[in-house]
């Protein structure tokens, strides 16, 4: 497995997300079924948890903290990742605020193998499109300002067996698709909202 180099969208304090974008060794990716929808990964060991640093699982979500306790300085973001059968990463979704922002973001992670000319949809009751911001050799991101609490609304109404459909076609045209969970989201949000004392929830 290779170490991904540590790009971080946010301020040092805030690294949306540790998962997506630095800290963890990401394998290679490997081709995915063409359309095959993939299920979140099965939560992990607790990560090492320090005054400075916990992380939290809610359902499907991880919720990660940096800074210290009871401080302004402390932020949060909430992630889902998705792995194939081999337990190769395929993607990674966040939320999070970046330092000094009023506003929440969402942050799409995804191979390099990607149609960037093509953005990335995430479908709810309708289609939103993703465009992609930034490409390495080594992944993709797609970084979105949420202009208000709709879409962190919807996803905390649906059902935990009606996960939201997130699609992008690959290099080769094919297209690419996971289901974000709804399972946590709700107390993630709150959870990550009260521990990074960030503003009142959706």
């Amino acid at each position: 497995m290779s170490e991904i180099t540590c790009f971080r969208l946010f301020s040092t304090t805030l690294p949306l997300v540790l998962v997506l974008l630095g800290g963890a060794a990401v394998a290679q990716q490997r081709p995915l079924r063409p359309g095959a929808p993939v299920a979140p990964a099965e939560p992990s060991a607790a990560a090492a948890s320090t005054p400075d640093r916990t992380s939290a699982q809610y359902g499907d979500w991880t919720v990660t903290c940096i800074g210290p306790v009871n401080t302004t300085e402390r932020a949060c973001e909430m992630s889902q990742t998705f792995v194939d059968s081999s337990q190769q990463l395929i993607a990674a979704v966040a939320f999070g605020r970046p330092n000094g922002s009023a506003k929440f973001h969402m942050v799409l992670r995804v191979a390099p193998n990607v149609l960037v000319a093509q953005p990335a949809r995430l479908t709810l009751d309708s289609e939103t499109p993703l465009p992609f911001t930034l490409c390495t050799g080594q992944f993709c991101v797609m970084d979105m300002e949420l202009p208000d609490n709709a879409l962190s609304g919807k996803l905390r109404a649906l059902a935990p067996e009606q996960p939201a459909r997130l699609a992008w076609r690959n290099a080769a045209g094919n297209e690419v698709a996971v289901g974000i969970s709804a399972r946590g989201f709700g107390g993630a949000w709150d959870a990550m909202l009260r521990d990074g004392r960030q503003p009142a929830r959706p």
